[in-house]
């Protein structure tokens, strides 16, 4: 049984613009290369839809790479890196489902649906100020989306939304590798904790809500001894984070696929049930997230053989555009019938504990936005973040006409 390191594989270059910019020319000639398997600069690329799923279901066998990415990113011995070893994303096992029960039921079906009129209520509100200006960049736009969602789930004013933007979009970049960042997201991220530490501190001598909210439940908690102090605020934290730069930089990507597509467009704006077709196909064609995995013990899959440490990347927001139950996968089609079996929301224990709320604001708002803004088309460049992270338009212009309503 062949090594994994003996393997003649193709190279990916997903730390590279190009790779951005347009994945397709190199996941095909990966493809072709090997059926599952590519080499990249971080670690060996798993490139097909069922092999992702299987491995990612091993959850005896794995770890989040945590510690590694500390080290790739030089960022050992700060608060940062004690967050990125400790946080809900790297436990495993029987202390990650301590700490994810304590707010696994507010991310139920049920508890998200109820937030409807507040999602809709924050992106009325975002085009009231945004749908005047007949261009923009709506990637700026998209940015004070999930933000304002995710402050009133815990019941933060929405005035105080500039005190934390800018951080959490540079935080967001912790996992893109690229260590040149990392003085940025020192700051930003203790910028952040203080911001959460002084929210819990403020929440605590008010005494709650009388409608109790997430934050509550969090403190509720936290006295009930489920969870400690720092992780209380470890996990404010990482939801701030990991619902920021995924929600938005999806709506954006959402956005960059429906100016090619007119009809599709009109449809989003008087069909609300056609939206979430919309979304499904985006997350399955073009989802922006990417699941990074060590291996805990040596493991043998397929016929190959990967030994104890290996990283493995699934990049499970495109991997379904070349495999899967997916006719026709490089097509981006919305009226495909089993788009919502993508990967988008990885697999295992680490499955995104946020993922109904992400479908329902992104097509509450996609459903009101096309109704404010029509006939859009690109005004300028589209500038695309580098894969490894969050990946997703960096800056899309667009420009509309105005809704006369």
């Amino acid at each position: 049984m062949p090594k994994v390191a003996e393997l003649d594989l193709y190279d990916l270059p997903i730390g590279e613009q190009s790779f951005a910019n347009d994945p397709n020319p190199d996941m095909l000639a990966a493809r072709e290369k090997h059926p599952w398997l590519a080499r990249s600069p971080f670690g060996i690329v798993i490139t097909e839809y069922g092999a992702c799923s299987e491995i990612l279901l091993m959850d005896d066998k794995l770890e989040t790479p945590a510690a590694h990415i500390v080290e790739i990113m030089g960022g050992e011995g700060t608060n940062w890196a004690r967050f990125e070893v400790e946080c809900l994303i790297a436990r495993e096992r029987a202390d990650h489902d301590r700490i994810r029960s304590s707010v696994r039921m507010a991310f139920s079906p049920r508890a998200i649906v109820a937030h409807r009129e507040r999602i809709q209520s924050v992106v009325s509100t975002l085009l009231d100020e945004w749908a005047p200006k007949s261009h923009f960049d709506f990637e700026a736009f998209a940015s004070r989306f999930p933000v304002a969602v995710m402050f009133g789930l815990i019941g933060v004013p929405l005035a105080r939304i500039a005190e934390v933007k800018d951080w959490l979009e540079i935080v967001g970049q912790s996992f893109s590798l690229d260590r040149s960042l990392f003085p940025q997201i020192r700051k930003g991220f203790d910028a952040l904790w203080e911001f959460v530490d002084c929210v819990v501190k403020e929440r605590m001598a008010d005494g709650g809500r009388s409608e109790p909210d997430l934050l509550d439940a969090l403190i509720v908690a936290e006295g009930d001894g489920r969870i400690n102090a720092t992780e209380l605020r470890d996990l404010l934290l990482f939801l701030f984070v990991a619902g920021y730069d995924t929600s938005k930089n999806q709506l954006s990507h959402i956005m960059s696929l429906m100016l090619d597509r007119p009809a599709e467009w009109r449809r989003c704006a008087t069909d609300r049930s056609y939206c979430d077709k919309v979304v499904d196909e985006a997350l399955r064609h073009s989802g922006v997230a990417t699941s990074y995995r060590n291996l805990a013990d040596d493991v043998e899959c397929r016929g190959v053989t990967f030994p104890k440490g290996t990283m493995l990347i699934f990049p499970m927001g495109i991997v379904c555009r070349y495999s899967g139950p997916f006719e026709n996968g490089l097509e981006f089609d919305p009226k495909r019938s089993n788009a919502n079996r993508h990967t988008a929301f990885s697999r295992g224990m680490h499955t995104c504990l946020g993922m109904h709320l992400a479908r329902l604001q992104i097509a509450e708002g996609l459903h009101l936005i096309a109704q404010r803004l029509k006939n859009p088309r690109r005004d300028g460049e589209v500038v695309w973040r580098l894969f490894p992270g969050v990946w997703g338009p960096k800056q899309l212009p667009i420009a509309f006409e105005r809704s006369s309503s």
